[in-house]
């Protein structure tokens, strides 16, 4: 069994916590859902919209 000196172990486990942050940075904006609907308030939306106001008006 081969030993590993403590900078490998730190620089591994600091490799580790950046990966885990990026997957659950990547997961939160995936999961993330436009709360916004077209209220036709400022008449500005289309149908190529889907419905979604661009402004972030309700």
């Amino acid at each position: 069994m081969k030993l590993i000196k403590r900078h490998e172990f730190l620089k591994g486990c600091v490799r580790g916590g950046v990966l885990v942050s990026l997957v659950g940075l990547c997961g939160v904006l995936v999961s993330r859902k436009d709360k916004f609907e077209c209220s036709s308030q400022c008449g500005k939306c289309s149908k190529l919209d889907n419905g979604k106001c661009a402004l972030g008006l309700k």
